[in-house]
């Protein structure tokens, strides 16, 4: 994908990348503002041009991921990010999947006990991606955003000696569970159905869409790991020198 200009139009980007749309969704950048310009849009929601530009680009090509630029944005910009992006999983991405895949079973008249698999390992998958979602909000977001906003607010020493004793990014980072992989056996099981299951009509939405879930979630993953998890140990360390 080539870059996109901030001056241009979203209408005109996602005629030429529909796949963008989901991803300007989460900003709450919908048809309303496809009018207007990138930058313009940006400035109605309230978010960073720049910000958005890069996530975009990262979504338009896995093979160049823009590490180095996403680094240069607060923690703040990528927890709210993530968050984002946890919302969309939920309420949306997850829900169309198990939809897309009950279609299939229905489509299909007869049981199928590759289909019945199909949505067996999917609700396994789903179910993790959710517990793991449960698990960053309730401990590693917050835990991030307290380091974060330890150097604009007062704090208790005592109180951030036991919070750092019993909380490690790196311990968290440890135990990022590899779903997308789980779910392309997933998809690897539909793929392997025969014709018959290839021929019904909500095979290929459902394929398509499995495979936007995985590309979804390895970026998920690239900006936790790789951009957020080294932001948020940098600030630990630096305050585990100044209170050790």
């Amino acid at each position: 994908m080539q870059a996109i200009a901030r001056d241009e139009r979203i209408k005109d980007l996602v005629q030429k990348h529909e796949f963008l749309r989901d991803v300007l969704s989460r900003f709450n950048i919908d048809q309303g503002l496809y009018g207007l310009s990138i930058v313009d849009a940006c400035n109605v929601v309230g978010l960073n041009a720049d910000f958005l530009l890069t996530v975009l680009s990262a979504y338009g090509n896995l093979n160049a991921f823009p590490e180095k630029e996403l680094r240069t944005f607060p923690v703040t910009t990528m927890l709210d990010f993530l968050q984002k992006t946890h919302q969309y999983y939920r309420y949306r991405r997850i829900p169309e999947g198990e939809k897309y895949i009950f279609d299939m079973i229905r489509e299909s008249m007869n049981p199928d006990s590759r289909l019945d698999e199909v949505n067996r390992r999917f609700t396994e998958v789903k179910d993790e991606i959710l517990e793991h979602i449960e698990e960053e909000e309730a401990s590693l977001f917050p835990y991030i955003l307290y380091l974060y906003n330890i150097g604009y607010n007062e704090y208790n020493l005592v109180e951030l000696y036991e919070l750092m004793e019993k909380n490690t990014i790196s311990t968290f980072a440890a135990e990022h569970d590899d779903i997308e992989r789980q779910l392309g056996d997933v998809l690897q099981i539909l793929k392997n159905c025969d014709d018959k299951v290839h021929s019904l009509p909500s095979y290929a939405k459902t394929v398509r869409h499995l495979e936007g879930l995985i590309k979804d979630l390895t970026i998920h993953k690239w900006v936790e790991e790789r951009v957020l998890t080294p932001a948020a140990m940098e600030i630990e360390a630096n305050i585990r020198k100044e209170i050790y």
